[in-house]
C-alpha cells in the first residue's frame, strides 16, 4: 500500500456531530467562535440535560464541522478563566488536548482544556466537593 495511514482508527467510524480525542493527536490551540446548548440523555439519569457545545476554529481560521461537547468539569474551569457569560467566550483562545478520564466506572478517552494551574487546582477542588474524584476530570498519570 502506497502512502501512510495517518489517521486515528476512529476516524473511519465516527459519524459523531462531536469532537473526540482522535481530533486532537496533540495538544492544539483553538478560537471559539460559537457556544450553542444542545439537549442530550444524561448518561447517568436518563433524562433530558442541557450541556453547552463549543465550536471552534483552528490557528488558520477553518471552521471544525463538529462541535465540543463540554463536561461540566470543563464548564466550570471555562467560567472561571473566561467569565460566566457563554456569549464573551467567542474569540477567546484555548488550548485543547485528549487524555484519560474516569467515567461510570472506566477509564475512557476524553478531551480537557489547558489550563493555568491556579484554575486547574480550583476546577480539582470543586470536583472533590461535588464528590467526584480526581480521575473523573482526568488520570493523575495523564496530568500535563
Amino acid at each position: 500500500m502506497e502512502g501512510s495511514l495517518d489517521m486515528h482508527i476512529k476516524k473511519f467510524y465516527d459519524e459523531s456531530d462531536y469532537l473526540n480525542e482522535s481530533d486532537f493527536p496533540a495538544p492544539r490551540e483553538v478560537t471559539i467562535f460559537e457556544v450553542a446548548p444542545v439537549v442530550l440523555e444524561d448518561r447517568k439519569t436518563k433524562k433530558p440535560s442541557k450541556s453547552p457545545v463549543l465550536y471552534v476554529t483552528d490557528k488558520a481560521g477553518a471552521k471544525h464541522p463538529r462541535g465540543y461537547k463540554i463536561p461540566k468539569s470543563v464548564g466550570y474551569g471555562l467560567g472561571l478563566m473566561l467569565g460566566t457569560e457563554c456569549e464573551a467566550w467567542k474569540g477567546k483562545k484555548i488550548t485543547l488536548f485528549a487524555t484519560r478520564c474516569m467515567s461510570f466506572g472506566q477509564i475512557e478517552p476524553c478531551i480537557r482544556c489547558k489550563f493555568p494551574p491556579e484554575i486547574d487546582q480550583r476546577v480539582r477542588a470543586w470536583m472533590k466537593k461535588r464528590g467526584s474524584s480526581e480521575s473523573a476530570y482526568m488520570l493523575p498519570e495523564d496530568a500535563k
